[in-house]
C-alpha cells in the first residue's frame, strides 16, 4: 500500500469514528425531541450525515491546505514567556501517534484489502437490484384512463417538469417510483385493480412527492454511503432510519395538501393496505409506500398526531439543524490532520525558541531563519511559527546524499573522483570531472544524482534512518537536485548537529570528509560551512535556503535560513541573510 493509500485509509478510519459519533448523537437528539420535532428536519439532519460520509472522500489535495493553515496557526499561538520572547513549542504526541499508525503499512493494506472486498460486494448487491428495478421497468405496460388523467393532474400541481411514466406491474406488492433522469411508478396489476378512487390519489401523491423531491437521487447515494461504509453498523443504522424518516416526511408533505382530518385518517388506512408490500430483494434507490410493519407502525402513529408546522417547531428545527452543521464543519479540520502527511513536522520534544527580529535583513521576502547556540544550548529565530513548514530541500539534501553513498562505499574519503559522461549542463563549471570537494562547492547535479543512482533503494533506507525530512517523498524526487524531498528548518538544524557531532550513525572519517567538503570561507579564525538550495519554475526562481553552521571563539552556531516569497529567491539570497545575521552578532564570516 502506498504512502498516498495509508494516508487514506488512515482518514477513512478517522471519518469512520467521527461519523459514528455524529450519528449517535443525531439519534440521541432526534428520539428526546420526538414530536416536538417536526417531520421535515426529522429527516434533514440526516442528509448532514450524508455530508459528513462524503467529506472522507475528499481528495488529500483539497484538505492539506486547510491542514497546514491550521497547524501554522497553531504554531503562531504558543505562548510566550516573559519579556525575552521565548516560544515553547510543544509535543503534539497524539498527532505523531497518528502518523506511526499511517506507516504501518501491512496492517494497513489488510484492513484496506478487507473493506474494499466488502465494499465491492455490497455494491454488487446494489447493482443486482439496480438491474431487477430495470428489468422490471421493461416488463411493466402503461397505465391509460382514469388513473392516468389523475397521476398528470397532481403532477401538474406538484411542479414536476419533465416527463414521468406511470405503470403497472405484476412483479410489486406495493406501489413504488425511482428513476434519475426519466423517473416512473409502477403500480401493483391486482391491487390496482381493487382501490378505490381516494387510495389511487393517496398512492399517486405520495409518489410524486418522491419524484418532485428527487428521493430516488438522494436514495441512490445513500445506497452508494452504505456499500461504502458496509463494515460501520452504526452509519447502516443511521441511514436505515434516514429512510424510514424520508418516507415519513413524504407522509407529511402528502397530508399537507389534505384539509380534514378525515382525508388524512383515509391515507393512514391506505398505508395499511400495502403493509408488507414490500418486495424481497436488497434496498436499490427505489421508493415505496409499503414497508416493514415496524416502519409502518411508526409512520401511522405520526399520522395520527399529525399538525401543521409552527414557527416555533420551525425554530427548533433550525437551531438543531445548525448545531449539526457546525458539527460536520469540525470534520473536515479532523480528517486534514490524516491528509497533510508530513508538511508540518512535529518533534517529539519540547523545544524553546528565543524569537528574534531580522525583517530588516529579509527586506520583505517571506521565510524564517533559525539559530543554536551550542555553547548557550538555545535557539533564536525569526518568524519562529515557519520553522515546522516543510518545503523542498532542494540541493541542502546533497551532504547526506554524499554521506549515504561514503557509507556504501560508492566514493571514498580519499577517491571522490566521478568522470563527467559528456552531456550538455546548464553551467560551463559542470562541464567535467568532479570530486566531492568540488560538486559540493559547484553544486553539481549530475555528480549527486550519478551517487542516487548507484546508491539505489539504500538511499530511502538512509534518509529514513536519519529521519531526514518527509520520507514518503523519497521515491519521487530521485532527480539530483532534492525538489521532491520537503524539510523544515528545525530539522535542517538537528541534523546538522548530527552530522556536526557524528551521532547519525556513520563512519566518523565519512562524516568527516562531508564536513570538509560543506567548508565554504575562513576569516578571523571564524570558519563558515554551508550548503545553498534553490528552487523555481521554467521562468523564476521561487525558493531558496542556506543551511550550515559557523565555528568561532571555541562556540558552533548551527543555522538554518529559507526564502519562500513567491518570485526572487534563491540560495544566494538566502547566504547573504545568513551573512547579515552573523554580522550583527559580531561573527564576520
Amino acid at each position: 500500500m502506498s504512502g498516498e493509500e495509508t494516508m487514506f485509509f488512515s482518514r477513512f478510519i478517522a471519518g469512520n469514528i467521527f461519523c459514528s459519533v455524529f450519528a449517535l448523537l443525531l439519534m440521541l437528539v432526534k428520539a428526546l425531541l420526538g414530536k416536538r420535532l417536526t417531520s421535515a428536519y426529522h429527516y434533514r439532519v440526516w442528509l448532514l450525515l450524508m455530508l459528513a460520509l462524503l467529506a472522507v472522500f475528499l481528495p488529500a489535495s483539497a484538505l492539506r491546505p486547510l491542514w497546514t493553515e491550521v497547524r501554522v496557526n497553531a504554531s503562531a499561538q504558543f505562548p510566550t514567556s516573559g519579556e525575552t520572547g521565548e516560544i515553547s513549542m510543544p509535543v503534539l504526541t497524539e498527532i505523531h501517534d497518528a502518523a506511526v499508525l499511517a506507516e504501518d503499512s501491512q496492517t494497513m493494506a489488510v484492513l484496506g484489502t478487507v473493506w474494499a472486498l466488502g465494499a465491492a460486494l455490497s455494491a454488487g448487491m446494489y447493482v443486482k437490484g439496480a438491474m431487477e428495478l430495470a428489468r422490471l421497468r421493461r416488463g411493466a405496460e402503461p397505465v391509460s384512463g382514469r388513473v392516468l388523467a389523475v397521476f398528470e393532474k397532481y403532477r401538474v400541481e406538484l411542479g414536476i417538469c419533465g416527463r414521468a411514466a406511470l405503470l403497472r406491474s405484476y412483479g410489486v406488492r406495493a406501489p413504488v417510483s425511482f428513476g434519475l433522469f426519466l423517473p416512473c411508478v409502477i403500480l401493483p396489476c391486482r391491487e390496482a385493480e381493487e382501490m378505490t378512487g381516494r387510495e389511487t390519489e393517496h398512492v399517486l401523491l405520495h409518489e410524486l412527492v418522491h419524484i418532485r423531491r428527487r428521493d430516488s437521487a438522494l436514495n441512490l447515494l445513500a445506497c452508494a454511503l452504505v456499500a461504502l461504509y458496509w463494515c460501520n453498523p452504526v452509519v447502516r443504522v443511521a441511514l436505515a432510519q434516514m429512510r424510514r424518516d424520508r418516507e415519513v416526511y413524504c407522509d407529511w408533505s402528502v397530508l399537507s395538501l389534505m384539509n380534514t382530518q378525515d382525508e388524512r385518517l383515509s391515507y393512514g388506512h391506505t398505508l395499511l393496505r400495502f403493509a408488507g408490500g414490500r418486495r424481497e430483494r436488497p434496498a436499490c434507490a427505489e421508493n415505496g409506500l409499503g414497508g416493514s410493519s415496524v416502519q409502518l407502525r411508526y409512520r401511522i402513529e405520526r399520522i395520527s398526531h399529525f399538525q401543521r408546522r409552527t414557527r416555533r417547531d420551525s425554530a427548533r428545527g433550525l437551531v438543531l439543524f445548525t448545531a449539526a452543521a457546525l458539527l460536520v464543519a469540525l470534520e473536515l479540520p479532523v480528517l486534514a490532520e490524516f491528509a497533510g502527511g508530513e508538511e508540518i513536522y512535529v518533534p517529539e520534544r519540547h523545544i524553546a525558541v528565543e524569537e528574534v527580529d531580522y525583517s530588516a535583513l529579509f527586506s520583505g521576502k517571506e521565510g524564517c531563519a533559525l539559530i543554536y547556540d551550542m555553547c548557550d544550548d538555545r535557539y533564536i529565530a525569526y518568524r519562529p511559527q515557519e520553522l515546522m513548514r516543510r518545503i523542498p530541500a532542494c540541493s541542502t539534501y546533497k551532504p547526506f546524499s554524499a554521506l549515504n553513498a561514503l557509507e556504501q562505499g560508492i566514493i571514498t574519503p580519499r577517491e571522490s573522483t566521478l568522470s563527467w559522461d559528456g552531456r550538455a549542463q546548464p553551467f560551463p563549471e559542470w562541464c567535467s570531472d568532479h570530486n566531492l570537494s568540488s560538486a559540493m562547492r559547484g553544486s553539481v547535479n549530475w555528480y549527486f544524482q550519478r551517487l542516487d543512482e548507484l546508491a539505489g533503494d539504500t538511499l530511502t533506507g538512509f534518509f529514513d534512518r536519519t529521519d531526514y525530512g518527509d520520507a514518503r517523498e523519497l521515491a519521487r524526487f530521485g532527480s539530483g537536485d532534492g525538489a521532491g524531498l520537503k524539510i523544515s528548518p528545525m530539522e535542517q538544524v538537528e541534523l546538522l548537529r548530527g552530522l556536526y557531532s557524528d551521532t547519525l550513525g556513520c563512519a566518523r572519517e565519512n562524516t568527516r570528509a562531508v564536513r570538509e567538503a560543506m567548508l565554504l570561507s575562513e576569516s578571523g579564525g571564524n570558519r563558515l560551512y554551508g550548503k545553498t538550495g534553490t528552487g523555481g519554475n521554467e521562468r523564476t526562481e521561487t525558493l531558496g535556503w542556506f543551511v550550515g553552521w559557523v565555528e568561532s571563539e571555541g562556540n558552533v552556531y548551527f543555522f538554518a535560513v529559507s526564502l519562500r516569497c513567491g518570485e526572487g529567491a534563491n540560495g544566494a539570497d538566502a547566504q547573504k541573510i545568513a551573512r547579515g545575521i552573523f554580522a550583527d552578532m559580531g561573527i564576520d564570516i
